[in-house]
């Protein structure tokens, strides 16, 4: 198939997949990142790691405004935020001598900067589609479980090889350069190219109700009013809060029950092996069988696996393949 005759949504897609691979190069290595500076500056795990929390709420209440911006001028200067003030936040992270510097990196770079991402990339994607859209956010969302596969051992042998300092440099250049130049192929919507979203000739069945909501969506101040935005923002807050939680002293645990550095972070990566497969089949089950039944089904997983009765010093790393 000749490059023109792909509908330019595809492009929005392999795009955004590739930006949260290389996003995942944050998410993914902090884990790491917090044994090499526990052990450099001999600083308590927690407090680190508290820099970790704040920098995630404060994205989290920002995304908020992000969104809104995002619909105003399009992702692609969010997008290249994201990529100026995160790598620049690593980079930075290499040079840091104190605590406080650690958080005020966290919060106003890294933090402020990570809103500008996923959001803008979510609220971007369905209006390009009004077909498969589950899948192609499966799409999306499997570019930052193959960032999960990837980095980690990258990230550790760096640290072993050429010291924390350097990996961080190396790290905050990579995220700056590639998100930053990815972050120019972005368009707000179809219609700014002249075309329709993918799919528009297979939705004509739909009654204009659906095809009206489906172009416009919903405001702010409507979506709060609902009770299915309140649901769906609890289930997300509470998911995220068990995986940032195992996710980022995972690497640190498996260290300190007697695993080497390089075991502890292949770990990391055969769990976005999994990730990366259920994430694209995921999105093909939703668009056949609905959102409602795939989201609860993938709940039941996800709480089973935290509720494993048998309790060993492996547990957190079982429960973290499980998810």
């Amino acid at each position: 198939m000749k490059l023109k005759n792909v509908h330019y949504g595809w492009v929005i897609v392999f795009v955004s997949a590739l930006i949260m691979m290389v996003f995942a190069i944050l998410i993914s290595s902090r884990g790491i990142f917090l044994t090499a500076l526990t052990e450099w500056f001999n600083w308590d795990r927690g407090v680190i790691s508290g820099a970790y929390s704040v920098s995630f709420i404060v994205s989290g209440l920002l995304a908020l405004f992000s969104g809104r911006l995002a619909d105003k001028f399009g992702p692609r200067i969010m997008v290249t935020l994201l990529g100026l003030l995160v790598g620049s936040g690593l980079i930075l992270m290499s040079m840091v001598s104190s605590i406080v510097h650690v958080y005020l990196i966290w919060i106003l770079l890294i933090g402020v900067g990570s809103s500008c991402g996923i959001t803008p990339l979510l609220s971007t994607i369905p209006k390009w589609f009004n077909k498969r859209r589950a899948l192609v956010i499966g799409i999306t969302f499997a570019g930052f479980s193959v960032g999960g596969i990837t980095w980690p051992p990258v990230i550790e042998r760096l640290v072993a090889n050429v010291g924390w300092q350097s990996a961080y440099m190396i790290a905050g250049l990579i995220t700056l350069v590639i998100i930053t130049a990815l972050a120019q192929l972005m368009r707000k919507n179809p219609q700014k190219m002249g075309l329709q979203p993918y799919g528009e000739r297979e939705q004509v069945k739909s009654t204009p109700r659906v095809l009206d909501l489906a172009a416009t969506g919903i405001t702010l101040t409507q979506a709060l009013k609902t009770t299915s935005y309140w649901l769906i923002a609890l289930c997300r807050f509470s998911f995220m809060f068990v995986f940032q939680l195992i996710a980022v002293h995972i690497f640190p645990h498996a260290v300190d029950i007697g695993l080497s550095q390089i075991i502890a972070a292949t770990i990391i990566s055969i769990t976005a092996i999994s990730n990366t497969i259920s994430k694209l089949l995921v999105g093909f089950v939703a668009d056949r069988i609905g959102y409602r039944l795939t989201l609860f089904l993938a709940a039941v997983v996800l709480v089973k696996s935290l509720t494993m009765s048998k309790q060993t010093i492996s547990q957190p790393i079982l429960v973290y393949l499980c998810q």
